[in-house]
């Protein structure tokens, strides 16, 4: 149940990088130094969530329950 609360923690920081990425983009219409520090976040927040889910599948945390797998 953690590793969920975190999971979506982490999906929320990322979308939040997303918005706060195209506030800038928005706002100044120029290439800034907070584009690239929201590319980063991003990023490394996509990372982490890839991360997590493979560890969350691994651990049996999440389970796969697509209807052609045949559970």
């Amino acid at each position: 149940m953690v590793l969920k609360i975190i999971f979506m923690i982490v999906f929320i920081a990322m979308l939040a990088s997303l918005m706060h990425g195209l506030y800038h983009l928005i706002r100044y219409k120029e290439k800034s130094a907070h584009l690239l520090q929201a590319l980063i976040a991003r990023i490394s927040c996509a990372a982490l969530v890839l991360i997590l889910l493979i560890y969350g599948l691994y651990i049996g945390d999440f389970h796969l329950s697509a209807p052609w797998l045949g559970a």
